[in-house]
């Protein structure tokens, strides 16, 4: 539910109930919460319960059953089978990376009408070339930081969690392990700091240039990382394969500034924007499912 758009045309009879059950569907979505990644939490402020019989979940579902008997479709039949590749394009494209601000990847998550597409299509296109052409500096290191902080006190909290299994383990690995520092250092390891959620509201009009690599808080999370990475690759020498930490995802992955900076630069973002000039140009609307 909720993680495609497809092409869609409303029956003109029901322009005024598809605006309103548009908007019950949005709410929804929002209040299930379940599509949203957690990072996003603040910006929506629900907590997903995965319960079948969760209100949210069966308001989504009654707002897309109504939604679907007042639009039409174009090239899928009434039961949706079909090439959705050709029709559809995936939600997750906007509402999954990172670079646009937080609250309008929760507010991605919604159908619309056809006149509503070439203003979204705008807002969002022209934030991603102001990006590329270093505008937005200060929201996105503060944005940056708040990502970033919650991925290093994750990867703080996943270190401290395989020390403790460990303990007490009388296998070779685990014998060899207690005889070094490395478990005193994991112990004594001080929780990282958790930055705030910026609000784009509040850094929209922000045009600063911003040297990230002297921000107090950026040193101070770049060094929380490092001493993280040094004590992973440590563990990772003395522990079978099945007990190693990852390297290649969050939390233990490593991105920089300028590598999280690089997401407005992706080709798929490119496809997405043609991809909504396209249903600008044939007049359709959006329906999310």
């Amino acid at each position: 539910m909720g993680t495609y758009w497809y092409r869609m045309i409303p029956k003109p009879e029901y322009l005024s109930e598809i605006r309103y059950w548009i908007e019950v569907q949005a709410e929804a979505i929002r209040e299930y919460a379940g599509l949203f990644a957690d990072d996003l939490q603040p910006y929506h402020g629900y907590v997903y319960n995965p319960d079948q019989d969760n209100p949210a979940l069966l308001k989504c579902e009654q707002a897309w059953r109504k939604l679907r008997e007042m639009v039409h479709v174009p090239g899928l039949s009434e039961d949706f089978v079909g090439d959705i590749r050709l029709e559809s394009k995936s939600v997750g494209w906007m509402g999954k990376c990172s670079i646009f601000p937080a609250e309008w990847r929760v507010a991605a998550y919604r159908s619309y009408l056809a006149e509503e597409v070439p203003v979204i299509l705008h807002q969002w296109r022209d934030y991603i070339y102001s990006v590329r052409n270093g505008g937005f500096r200060p929201y996105l290191l503060n944005l940056y930081l708040y990502y970033t902080s919650r991925q290093i006190h994750d990867f703080w909290f996943g270190l401290k969690d395989v020390m403790k299994d460990a303990e007490g383990r009388t296998n070779a690995w685990a014998v060899r392990l207690f005889e070094t520092d490395i478990p005193d250092k994991i112990r004594n390891l001080p929780e990282p700091p958790l930055c705030s959620a910026p609000t784009w509201v509040d850094w929209a009009d922000d045009a600063g240039v911003i040297d990230y690599e002297t921000h107090a808080r950026y040193v101070e999370l770049m060094e929380h990382r490092k001493t993280l990475h040094e004590l992973r690759a440590a563990w990772n020498r003395y522990v079978p394969s099945k007990k190693k930490l990852p390297t290649s995802y969050p939390p233990y992955a490593d991105r920089s500034f300028e590598g999280y900076l690089g997401q407005a630069n992706d080709s798929s973002l490119n496809q997405l924007f043609a991809w909504f000039e396209q249903c600008v140009v044939d007049g359709v609307g959006l329906f999310i499912w």
